[in-house]
This record gives structure tokens, sequence and C-alpha cells, in this order.
């Protein structure tokens, strides 16, 4: 920008002598200063549209591209056979502007897309009562595992017509795979484990763990950083690449919001997770928790811990509104823990199919249990689960209860949860036009609805001066709470109990 007015600046001291130069050269040199400008940054992906347009003239090769979508585990979303045959049909007619704003959705069309791969799946079988008496095994905790870097592109399948599909790896998070898997493995593991009856324990200088809180407790009592992070980017619908290149495939979905302009709100469906960071002496490993779709039937699917290896597509952005740190990233770990075990709970109980995807939320619900649980607010949108199965008085279900539920003929969803599902901080960054302008209407609205709060509550205080009579009242004498809730003490319990441990069971 500097440069466009220093240019500017030139040309309209040129203007005094010559008016007839400046109606000529200012037009082109701020024309030709937008178009560098524009061709200097190109997008780092290409559009549905565009690879349409690329594969137009070859047989088949858009058809491909239909079966991917969704196919990943965190897309989030289905196809109907419906929608697949409109989109098929608008790149065979070259309606390209179109398939950029498709596909799109609605939380019930996802719900019966959803529901129709339930029942072609058919519920899990019954699951046989647990052991009277339970042996907790003990094993080590495993790691360094001494697995090898994870090199190539092991999560990129190549398909035909110069395509492919999947992930490319995060070349800091190859480095370190196989101790986040064994990581991931053994947290899945202890939240498995019922809480008067482990049969599972892991040991980790000189004590047995039985909690995912006991041992990541554990490893930051023994010099280890620990940070748990509410990550979100746009949900990856296809995971495609042509030619190297990212293919953006964004899932819109209306999300019931109207807008003041009288519009609703499409914005693109969010992937989110918790991720468990830990780094030190020993463990350098992220992990994540989050609801997966399984749409191939291969079992990666469901509420697990998953190892981090991969890296996102440039077009999905990145967020981190919530970090914990310390207690609460301890408390997030419980919390993480007693989903993991909750969800499976109902899966069998309810004997729900897809692992309970959607009925039991999407990868939503998780960083929303831990920002309800800790912070009290939710910021995230869509959460899609069933209240009827969250009733009993267990905490997880007392803590989903207080959570919003989209699509299922409530209310809106709040202003503040759709721009918390927008995962880049900055509107004028965001690459998808039509999102960008929805997230800045988002904003605006925003904006002017704490205007007026800010109004009403000016209004309210200065009644409330009029009526105190010029009376005033001190709190100086009061003790003040810690600002996150917790102090000091919290903190020195939990690290008591990770050196003694949290298993006090017979082990093998």
């Amino acid at each position: 920008m500097n440069g466009m007015t220093m240019t500017k600046r030139r040309v309209l001291i040129a203007a005094w002598s010559a008016a007839l130069a400046v109606a000529v050269i200012v037009p082109w040199v701020a024309t030709s200063a937008r178009a560098d400008e524009d061709a200097a940054e190109p997008p780092p992906f290409i559009t549905l549209g565009q690879l349409a347009r690329e594969l137009s003239d070859t047989p088949g090769a858009f058809e491909a591209v239909l079966e991917q979508l969704g196919g990943g585990v965190t897309a989030v979303g289905a196809l109907t056979d419906e929608q697949k045959a409109a989109l098929l049909a608008a790149a065979r007619s070259g309606d390209f502007d179109t398939l950029d704003r498709e596909p799109r959705a609605g939380l019930d069309t996802l719900n019966l897309a959803i529901r129709g791969l339930a029942e072609r799946r058919g519920p899990p079988a019954p699951t046989p009562p647990p052991p009277a008496i339970v042996r907790t095994r003990s094993e080590a905790l495993g790691i360094p595992s001494g697995g090898e870097t994870l090199t190539g592109e092991p999560f990129l399948a190549p398909m035909d017509f110069g395509l492919a599909h999947g992930d490319r790896l995060d070349p800091a998070q190859a480095a370190t795979f196989s101790d986040a898997k064994r990581l991931a493995d053994v947290l899945d593991r202890l939240s498995l484990n019922r809480p008067d009856a482990p049969s599972f324990a892991v040991e980790l200088g000189g004590a047995k763990h039985t909690t995912p809180e006991g041992l990541i407790g554990a490893l930051a009592a023994s010099g280890h950083t620990v940070v748990v992070e509410d990550q979100r980017a746009l949900a990856n619908f296809g995971d495609i690449e042509s030619g190297g290149r990212a293919v953006a495939t964004p899932l819109w979905v209306n999300s019931g919001r109207t807008l003041e302009d009288g519009t609703q709100a499409s914005v693109p469906v969010p992937h989110a997770h918790l991720a468990i960071k830990v780094t030190g002496p020993v463990v350098n490993a992220e992990v994540n928790l989050f609801n997966g779709l399984d749409v191939a039937g291969n079992g990666g699917g469901g509420m697990s811990f998953r190892a981090s290896a991969t890296q996102n597509q440039p077009w999905v952005g990145g967020a981190v509104p919530n970090v914990y740190e310390g207690y609460k990233a301890i408390e997030a770990t419980r919390l993480m823990g007693l989903i993991r075990r909750g969800v499976s709970d109902k899966i069998k109980d309810f004997r729900l199919a897809l692992d309970g995807y959607y009925e039991l939320g999407v990868c939503t619900l998780v960083p929303a249990v831990i920002e309800m649980a800790l912070n009290d607010e939710v910021s995230i949108w869509p959460l899609t689960h069933d209240p009827r199965f969250f009733q009993s008085d267990s905490e997880l279900d007392q803590i989903v209860r207080r959570l919003p539920v989209d699509g299922r003929g409530g209310e809106e969803p709040s202003l503040e949860r759709l721009r918390g599902s927008i995962p880049w901080e900055n509107v004028d960054d965001i690459p998808l036009p039509e999102l960008r302008a929805t997230a800045a209407q988002i904003e605006a609205e925003l904006a002017a609805q704490r205007a007026a709060e800010v109004e009403a509550g000016a209004g309210d205080a200065a009644g409330d001066a009029a009526g105190a009579g010029g009376e005033q009242a001190t709190d100086a004498g009061e003790p003040r709470a810690p600002v996150d809730g917790f102090g000091g003490i919290l903190d020195k319990e939990v690290e008591k109990g990770c050196k003694k441990g949290d298993a006090g069971h017979d082990d093998d």
C-alpha cells in the first residue's frame, strides 16, 4: 500500500503541469497495481468447479471425485444419491460456477443421509456383560516406542486421472507418530476402565495409573509440559488433490440462523477436536479426541484417541480459541476420558449403529463439553446430539444437557457460535469469497449487538447511581478468588496424586 501511495503522489504532483496526463495515468496506475496484486497471490488450491472444468473432457473422472466426497473420517457428513446426481448434472452441463458453491445441505438432510448409512450398516452385536472379578494388568508406558519415523505419503492414496485422496504428512508430527500412536492407545484403554474395577494400568515413575488424567498428571509432575488445545478448521469433505494441488471441498450447511438482511447464514461445517500436546524429556507426542464418521466401514470412525500425523490443506483455515494449561489441562484430560467411555457405553446400551455418529454428536461434541465444563460457555456449531440419549444423572449427561442442540427443532444458533466455527481470526484472511462475506456480516451484527448492550448497560448503571443517593460500597476487605478459579491448592493436590499414583488394585 505504501508503494501505491507514493505512486499516486508522484502523479498528483505531475498534475500541476500536465492535467491531461493525470486523467490517463492515475486510472492506469491503480488498475495495474490491483492486477499485479491479484497475480502475485494466487489461491494455493483450486475449487471443485475448476476441477470439474479440467476433467470435463475425461469420461468417468468427475464421477470418481464424487465417490470420495464425504469419505474421510473428519468429513462430518454424507451425501444422498440425489445430491450426487445433482452435482454430476451440473458438471456435465458445464455449470462450474454452481459447483464452487456446492455441495450444500441442511442439518436435516445430513441427518437423513447419515441415518440411511446407519441403517445399511446395522446395529452393533450385543456385548457380553463384564466379568464379575477383574484383575488389573499393568504395562510400562512404552515410550520411546522405538518405531520408525513415517516417510513418504502413507496417508495419500493415488487415484486415476491424476487425482489423489487423503492427507499429506506433517513433517514434525511424522517424526513422533510412533510415540503418539502408543500414547493414544494407552489413553484409550485407560478411558475404558471401569472406575470400580479397572482392567488396565500404566506404570510410570514407580506408580501405576488407571485413568487418563492420572497418567497425564504424572507426566506433568515429571518435567513434561502438557497443553490441551481446542483445534478447529473447516471439515475437508473431499480430501482430494489434483496434480499435487489441493481441491477445496467444503460442505456448506444452512445453519438455521436468519441474518438481518433476511437471508439464511450458510457456512461450511467445521471439524474440531481436542489435542493433548505433551513435550518433555521422555514423551513428545500429540493425540486428538473426536467422534469420526466411518463411511468406508473399515472401523476408523467413532469416538477415540488418535495420533496426529497429517497436515491440513491450505483452504481449511485453523483456529485455537481455547488453550487449557496447568490444572485445567489435567481436568480437560479427565473429561475427555469421561466422554470416551460414556459414548462407548451409550453405543452398547442403546445399540447405536455407525458408532453413534450424529445421534451422540459429531466431532464438535468434545470441544463443546470441555468448553462448557471449564469455561461455562460454548462457541461452536453444530451440535447434533439427540438429548434422549443424555438423560441420566451421570456427569457427562448433566454437562451435555446444558449444551444447545442444532437441527432438531430448537432455537437458532447464536452469532457467537457461528463466528466461533469459522476458523480464521481475521475475516480478510478467509480465502473463500462467500464465507468471507458471511463472516463479515456476522461480525457486523455482533458489533451492533454489543454496542446495544453497552448502551443499555450504561443506562442501567446511571439509574442505579441515581437511586443509590450517593451511597458507596466497598469490598476491599473481601478475599478475591484467583482469576482462573482454582488457585494453587488444587494444582498441589493434583501433583501429590500424580506422584503417588492413582491405582490401588491388584495386577498380574
